[in-house]
């Protein structure tokens, strides 16, 4: 009885926090910019899920697949998309399995994370710890279930193609909010990246 339950304690502690079954990913033109921005901070894409340097399997922590001699190398890394993932089985309270959740993964089927806990003032979000991943990638966001990002929902492909689009044009306008517009009188958006850009504009113009 007492073995069994050290034998027990043991396979909690080296359990992983949380791991997810990849539903579907957004593969867009951001992506390229993933890529190109892979070694550069702050982003660092390449560290979210860099691979062994045999390019078999994610490195220890990322992964449910990982081997334990597995270590990092710079030549290579796994790409990354914006997916929507099911929990399949988790030690963090009030996450639970079953839920979905947004977030930075790789291309994949599942995908695990060593250590995890829920934000202290906003429980609809998750936060891995992967020190030399840059924060917002740590983060991944509940996905409720009347949400148009919803795997039920006839909207959840067009969502989840769209949403880095419009985070980012949030973002710009309200980075113009905070600085006056710069002084401008008039703004041209360009079409570079037109969810960017259609979103920003939306933003401003619905802005009193």
């Amino acid at each position: 009885e007492e073995l069994l339950e050290t034998d027990l304690n043991d396979v909690a502690a080296t359990a992983p926090a949380v791991s997810f079954k990849i539903i579907r990913g957004s593969m867009t033109a951001n992506n390229k910019f993933y890529w190109s921005f892979g070694e550069k901070p702050p982003f660092s894409f390449n560290k979210c899920y860099p691979v062994d340097s045999e390019r078999a399997r994610l490195v220890k922590g990322n992964s449910s697949s990982e081997s334990d001699d597995a270590t990092p190398v710079s030549d290579f890394m796994h790409p990354v998309v914006w997916g929507i993932v099911e929990v399949t089985s988790t030690t963090v309270p009030n996450v639970k399995e079953g839920s979905h959740y947004l977030g930075m993964v790789p291309i994949g089927e599942s995908i695990s994370f060593a250590k995890a806990n829920l934000k202290e003032d906003d429980e609809t979000k998750l936060i891995v710890d992967r020190p030399d991943t840059f924060s917002a990638y740590n983060g991944f966001m509940k996905i409720e279930s009347d949400s148009p990002m919803s795997p039920s929902s006839e909207f959840s492909d067009l969502a989840l193609a769209c949403m880095p689009g419009i985070s980012t044009g949030h973002g710009l306008y309200f980075r113009m909010l905070q600085n006056n517009c710069y002084g401008a009188d008039t703004i041209v958006v360009t079409s570079a990246s037109s969810k960017v850009a259609l979103a920003m504009a939306l933003y401003m113009k619905n802005d009193p």
